[in-house]
């Protein structure tokens, strides 16, 4: 496995960041990365990943802008990090194997960027990296202990789905759909167990009652279909005084206490309907 690493070295701004890229663990390059894209900007491509399946036949003006918009935001991305000739010379080594992974070490604010897109800018290349090599996502600081799944004839896979908007949402079978069927026609050997609606407390039960039954590691993967964000303690108290996020009395959590900057959350079902239940992401 070649290994491209892109590690933040320090936040510059709101939208900007020192980083250095390294390859297979080398010496490491310095660079400097910016939000290749405005607010407006942003805020279609929020339009696009968030709402525009719920209504994909409508708005098709805006949605080819969009399409468009994310091709061009990974390639001034791409440029930014592989600018200098000697990272690009290197990088188009590497690339060469099939055997290739982007790893993208950084706090939340880092992680906003959407490193999926990263697109080599030449004509010779049509899609982007993410569509050849897996790009990881890590947070900075230890990795927690590795846990040692069950020995088993089947991939234990648990699915947790939150919808806090209701029908307002994106609809699950969006998702799910999709995923069942190709594993069904690829006849791989996995176990779907779906969590639904996905609350903290359903979530809590649901691994105790298995791990009683089954004996630890029996899942192997829980994958998250839900909302998140990158927010500071402000936005969670705006969202609080609108009952918009379940802020106190959480099951098995205390009360959000207030902290400085940004920090990342996975929007889990709430106890009432259109109010979502922010979970620290760590």
């Amino acid at each position: 496995m070649l290994l491209i690493t892109l590690r933040e070295k320090i936040q510059l701004d709101e939208n900007s960041y020192d980083a250095e890229l390294s390859f297979d663990h080398g010496i490491p390059y310095p660079i400097m990365v910016k939000n290749p894209f405005s607010d407006k900007q942003e805020k279609l491509l929020e339009w696009y990943f968030e709402e525009y399946s719920q209504f994909p036949f409508i708005k098709q003006v805006e949605f080819s802008q969009a399409a468009e918009s994310v091709r061009r935001y990974g390639e001034e991305l791409f440029e930014q990090v592989f600018s200098e000739p000697r990272v690009y010379a290197e990088y188009s080594n590497i690339s060469q194997t099939s055997d290739l992974e982007i790893e993208i070490i950084g706090s939340p604010a880092f992680h906003q960027l959407h490193w999926e897109a990263l697109k080599d800018k030449y004509p010779d290349s049509d899609h982007a990296l993410a569509l050849h090599c897996p790009i990881i996502r890590k947070p900075v600081g230890h990795p927690p202990p590795m846990v040692t799944g069950q020995a088993s004839a089947t991939l234990n896979v648990l699915l947790v789905i939150a919808r806090p908007d209701g029908k307002q949402d994106v609809g699950y079978r969006t998702i799910l759909r999709p995923l069942v069927e190709m594993l069904q026609n690829a006849k791989l050997p996995v176990k779907i167990d779906i969590l639904k609606p996905g609350t903290y407390q359903a979530l809590t039960e649901q691994l105790e009652q298995v791990t009683s039954q089954q004996g630890k590691g029996y899942y192997h993967l829980i994958h998250f279909d839900v909302h998140g964000a990158v927010l500071d303690y402000e936005a969670l108290q705006q969202g609080r005084a609108t009952e918009r996020f379940l802020y106190q009395a959480r099951f098995g959590r205390a009360d959000l206490e207030k902290f400085s900057g940004l920090k990342a959350f996975l929007f889990l079902q709430g106890q009432k309907e259109k109010q979502a239940d922010p979970v620290e992401a760590r």
